[in-house]
């Protein structure tokens, strides 16, 4: 759950790094920038800000937003009825992303949310930096979370059907509830 209040506050924030970083949008795409609590009622610790540039049968485009060590939670891409699992390539546009796939334990910098610290299990970590890009097949278990600084990203791919992602936490639930 989020307050209107603070929605609207982390939507702005989000829309000044994204101009900062180069993003362009229109002002009154603003209101479409998702800010996503992901049902567990901390922004701070776990969500993320989506603005979504386009999203087509075949293909979409995302530039996602994270305050510093705010962590979108493990989740990953499945087929859904007919729609193959989407794969998903992320590219830094500015900060710092630490991304968190299955493989080696070679977690360093990141923090992994304490009260939520079981449903965490990937813990493979690739520090990526603007410029950087990777590719994950679908699928592909991952996380990821910004760095000490605001990261700005885009997200590409294939047909996303991202309300039914399933995610490691059972607790979350992919449409944030706004209330004033």
């Amino acid at each position: 759950m989020v307050k209107r209040e603070e929605q609207q506050r982390r939507r702005k924030q989000a829309a000044e790094l994204m101009r900062e970083s180069g993003v362009v949008f229109q002002e009154r795409e603003i209101e479409r920038i998702e800010v996503a609590d992901f049902g567990l009622s901390d922004l701070a610790t776990e969500g993320a800000q989506i603005f979504s540039l386009f999203d087509t049968k075949r293909l979409a485009a995302r530039v996602i937003v994270l305050f510093p060590y705010q962590t979108e939670p493990e989740h990953w891409h499945q087929s859904v009825g007919k729609i193959e699992g989407k794969e998903e390539t992320f590219r830094v546009i500015s900060g710092k992303l630490l991304l968190y796939t299955e493989g080696e334990d070679t977690l360093k910098e990141g923090r992994i949310p304490e009260k939520s610290r079981e449903y965490y299990t990937c813990r493979h970590e690739q520090v990526l930096y603007p410029g950087d890009t990777v590719t994950l097949e679908p699928g592909r278990k991952h996380w990821f979370q910004a760095a000490e600084v605001p990261t700005v990203f885009y997200s590409m791919s294939t047909t996303a059907v991202d309300a039914c992602d399933p995610f490691t936490n059972p607790n979350i639930r992919r449409v944030t509830q706004v209330v004033d």
